[in-house]
């Protein structure tokens, strides 16, 4: 691997090295929102718009880095998000600051949840990968203050496919 970030001391450390290749992959990135932004004009945004990154790691304890935030070409923001496993279920919280449950749309499937939401100023979306498989006919919503909190039933190798979620 040939990058700024290499290290000779860390050679024989594969997570190190796979870490500073995410790291390098994600300077990248940054680099072409940044120009992509640039050539977007003032008229192009209503108020201000979040972009960031998240790291963590994949189901063989690699480093990867993901862009979180706004989308800057069809100005959606990608809501916050964060998801619990334990033995029964995954939880995922979704933040929706202004969006009420009539304006708000869930779909799930075995591997992932789709969440779209209309607030005031606002239109959110984005598709949250499961760490789990889960069944999507057993699955509860709740949306109170702007947090939509999602339950979702781990699988017991039944029932594929999407299916509309209600919310409570």
């Amino acid at each position: 691997m040939n990058n700024r970030f290499d290290n000779d001391d860390d050679e024989g450390d594969e997570f190190t090295r796979a870490f500073y290749q995410a790291l390098e992959d994600f300077i990248k990135e940054m680099s072409n929102m940044s120009d992509e932004v640039m050539r977007l004009s003032r008229s192009d945004f209503e108020g201000e718009f979040f972009k960031g990154f998240a790291i963590g790691f994949d189901e063989n304890g690699q480093p990867h880095f993901k862009e979180i935030g706004d989308s800057i070409k069809d100005k959606v923001r990608e809501p916050l998000y964060e998801q619990h496993v334990n033995d029964d279920n995954i939880e995922v919280i979704v933040e929706l600051p202004g969006v009420k449950k009539d304006d708000l749309r869930i779909s799930a499937s075995e591997d992932e949840v789709t969440i779209e939401g209309k607030g005031i100023n606002r239109n959110y979306r984005c598709t949250v990968p499961l760490k789990d498989e889960v069944d999507p006919d057993r699955v509860e919503a709740t949306l109170v203050n702007g947090v939509l909190s999602i339950r979702l039933k781990l699988k017991d190798n039944v029932n594929k496919g999407y299916k509309r979620i209600n919310i409570q």
